[in-house]
């Protein structure tokens, strides 16, 4: 058995001899593949710029929404949202928008027209009055004063009246709307009182005084408006 062994393998080794005697090249032998490694593809190596990070709003982060797009080059940034009203809870109605403020209102018809005794004693050295002028005047005053004074009283007195018949807790209608009449009755009579004083005080100045009195009061009343116009005076800020 080792014999024919031995004549196989002096035959294949004669085969191979003769085989490369007659010029055919060896088997070339299986080469050894050494692994490159391979960089993860980024913005750096494939030579576009870096994408850009934001930072989320507070009011993104607070609220779990996702940033806004910052706007592009050359673009105007998109304005911010109002700040949201709060929704009336359940049960409670929803508060009304404040209302807009009332305007001005202009001079009264019936002030711009009359004069009152204080003004016209104010400027009589102005308006140049006369001694009877003062003396008529003065006279006109007294007479007004001695019916205010009494209509006054009696106002009180009816006012009075009217509180005591509200006192109860049934209140008598019939009555207290009687006692309103009254009231009601003597206040009419006091403004009736100073409506004719001056209307008899201006009928005792002439053209020429009433048109002095007006140009004063209409300059007053410029000089006023301003400073009703005008915020109040900020206070100035102290260093510490």
């Amino acid at each position: 058995m080792k014999a024919k062994l031995s004549i196989l393998c002096g035959i294949l080794l004669m085969a191979a001899c003769v085989a490369g005697a007659q010029g055919y090249p060896p088997m070339p032998a299986t080469p050894v593949v050494t692994p490159v490694p391979v960089p993860a593809p980024s913005a750096v190596t494939v030579g576009l710029p870096p994408i850009p990070t934001l930072a989320p709003s507070p009011a993104a982060a607070v609220q779990g929404y996702p940033p806004p797009p910052a706007p592009a080059q050359g673009q105007q940034p998109m304005p911010a949202a109002p700040a949201p009203r709060p929704m009336p809870m359940q049960g409670q109605q929803a508060m009304p928008a404040p209302p807009a403020p009332a305007a001005p209102m202009g001079p009264d018809p019936i002030a711009r027209n009359l004069f009152s005794p204080e003004q016209i004693m104010a400027h009589a050295e102005g308006i140049g009055l006369t001694p009877e002028q003062r003396t008529a005047i003065r006279d006109e005053i007294r007479k007004a004063q001695s019916q205010f004074t009494e209509l006054q009283w009696q106002l009180e007195d009816a006012v009075d009246a009217m509180g005591n018949l509200l006192k109860p807790s049934a209140v008598d209608e019939k009555a207290a709307l009687a006692q309103l009449e009254k009231v009601l009755d003597l206040e009419r009579s006091i403004k009736r009182a100073q409506m004719g004083l001056m209307i008899r005080l201006k009928n005792r100045l002439n053209a020429d005084q009433q048109r002095q009195l007006t140009d004063i009061e209409n300059y007053q009343r410029r000089m006023i408006a301003p400073q009703r116009n005008q915020p109040p005076p900020q206070q100035e800020p102290t260093i510490k």
